[in-house]
């Protein structure tokens, strides 16, 4: 909820977890109006199949980069327009501890997305889907 983890660091623990996002309010009061609310994930165990969701009618904007070992070999990844899941698999995904994301709901119906994810191995592909 906004109200439980919204401007806090999360500290993920659970390999094989989903994460919800909120859906974005923005009218009301400024009490209500969730514009500008981040939520910053911090793997803290590997990802083996870790997914962040939202409520299918939010969509992500941003990029997230996937690094590879220590050779630094890295790529950047660009939601199209229907992504609203991010999956972490520990390996061509990303997911390792280090891994962080800061998600924050920008515009109705977009959550902007930006962070660095660790890649054990393989050749990286796309964490966004949906």
């Amino acid at each position: 909820t906004v109200a439980a983890h919204a401007g806090r660091t999360l500290l993920v623990s659970d390999a094989d977890c989903v994460i919800t996002l909120p859906s974005i309010e923005n009218v009301g009061t400024r009490a209500t109006n969730m514009l500008g609310t981040q939520f910053n994930i911090y793997i803290a165990l590997a990802a083996t199949s870790l997914t962040i969701v939202t409520d299918g009618v939010d969509k992500y904007r941003g990029r997230i980069t996937v690094a590879v070992g220590a050779a630094a070999t890295a790529k950047d990844f660009f939601p199209a327009d229907a992504n609203d899941i991010i999956t972490l698999n520990g390996s061509t995904q990303g997911g390792l501890v280090g891994t962080y994301l800061r998600i924050t709901a920008i515009a109705n119906d977009v959550y902007f997305v930006e962070g660095m994810v660790y890649s054990a191995s393989g050749t990286i592909v796309t964490p966004f889907s949906g």
